[in-house]
Parts: C-alpha cells; structure tokens; sequence
C-alpha cells in the first residue's frame, strides 16, 4: 500500500469518516444536566505509600477550556490518582475478549491524557452518558469494543456506543507527548475528530505508522506486544469491523510498585 493511501485510512480511521461506516455527529452545544450519579468520593491516601505525580500532579494542557456542565471542569493527574497506593509508572491492564493487553502510561509525557485515561477507567471522571444525557461516574471502558481494526495499521476503541460514536460530554487539547513518536507497535494514543478534540476513544498501533504525527494525537502510553494484541490485530473484519466483536471487559490501573 502506498503512502497517500495509507494517509487516506488513516484520516478515515481516526476520524471516522470511512465509508460504509458511521460518521460521528458534529459536536453540539453542552447544555447543564440536571443531576449527576452521586457515588462516595475515594479516600486521598496518605504517606510515603500514595502514588505520585509529582511536578505533573496538576498539569492542564494550555487552551483547555472545560466544558458546560462538565462537573469535574479540569481534571489533573492529582484527581485521577487518588487512591491508588505504589510508584512507578502506572500500568493500565486492558482486559478484552482475545486477552489481557498491558501498557505503561507516560504521565510525564501527557499527564493530562494520562489523567483522562485513568478517570474515565476508574469511575472517578465523570462523563456523559450517551443514552440518558446525564453526567455518571462509572468505569467508562467496561463493555466497550474495539469497533475498527486494520491491520499493520490500528485498533480503534473506547467509544460509548460501539460504533466510533459516544463523546464523554468534553473535549481536551493535543499534548505535545515529549518527543514520543508513532515508530513502533503498541503505542497507545488518543483518537480524535480534529484539532483538540480528545474525548474517551483512543487507538494502539500495530508496527509503525510514520506518517501518523505526535503533533495531532497524544501518545500516552506503550502497550506490550505480546499475544493479546497480536490476537486483537489478527481478528477477521467485514471491512474495519470485527465481524465477532472484541469487547474490552475491564481497564484495570495499577502502579508499578506496589506499597510493600
């Protein structure tokens, strides 16, 4: 496959613009809910045994402007890791359907994405639901799908309704991920519709993909290749959608060392 048409894909890809594949809806104005699912706030650990983000703890990207109604506004590695007791990296264990796919986050590149990714997996960041209109608190990922594989290129997934459509209510601008670039397989990054738009569905790259820029996908994390992505780039497609689908049961984050 040629470059100009592998850049072709991967507009349609991480736009959702494919044809013969759903088109997300054009962004609309966010109106104030009416109530939000109340659930008990996690306790903030003390001590040396709480993880830390140090001098990221509080990092939001410049131009982030939070959304109308959004009841978290900014939300900083400092929210997303309360409650989570070692150090290290912070190691997101995505168990799907063709297996367990385990990735370093790199909050010292994007702790912002890496915020995002972590409270969405959690429960601690609220979202939208996209079904009622009301702002929840619940582990987002749990029962979503990896709805767009290609192979040798991405698996796309995170999104509310399975089909590369369910917005979390919010959008985020790019983070510049530290000189990190798309030269490799596995690397974890956010999908977006344009400039600034990340929101809850991210994507993992199966080998390099050059053409892809830092500069317009944040990449917030390096995902073992091992036999579950294998498995997950490997899964038989009517065009880019599994014809079985791949549901991504759990994200399970954990830091490096745990407290001993």
């Amino acid at each position: 496959m040629n470059t100009a048409s592998r850049m072709g894909i991967a507009l349609c890809v991480l736009v959702g613009a494919c044809a013969g594949a759903q088109t997300a809806p054009a962004p609309t104005a966010l109106s104030v809910p009416a109530e939000i699912d109340e659930v008990p706030p996690l306790a903030e650990p003390t001590g040396r045994c709480a993880w830390d983000a140090g001098k990221f703890a509080d990092v939001v990207p410049d131009g982030h402007v939070p959304a109308n109604g959004d009841p978290a506004g900014a939300f900083p590695l400092r929210a997303a890791a309360a409650g989570l007791l070692g150090s290290g990296q912070l190691i997101a264990t995505i168990s799907t359907t063709v297996g367990d796919i385990e990735c370093r986050l790199h909050h010292e590149h994007a702790p912002y994405a890496v915020a995002n990714f972590v409270g969405l997996a959690n429960g601690t960041r609220p979202f939208k639901d996209s079904k009622t209109g009301k702002w929840v608190h619940r582990p987002a990922y749990e029962r979503t799908q990896f709805h767009r594989v290609i192979r040798h290129f991405v698996a796309q997934g995170g999104g509310q309704n399975g089909d590369g459509t369910g917005d979390p209510g919010y959008r985020f601008p790019v983070e510049s991920s530290g000189g990190l670039r798309f030269d490799r397989g596995g690397v974890l990054a956010m999908a977006s519709r344009g400039p600034n738009t990340n929101g809850m569905q991210f994507f993992i790259t199966d080998g390099p993909i050059a053409h892809l820029s830092p500069l317009h996908y944040t990449i917030f994390g390096q995902c073992n290749e091992d036999t579950a992505l294998s498995n997950l780039m490997a899964v038989p497609t009517e065009g880019t959608r599994p014809i079985t689908p791949v549901y991504i049961l759990s994200v399970t984050i954990t830091p490096e060392h745990p407290c001993r």
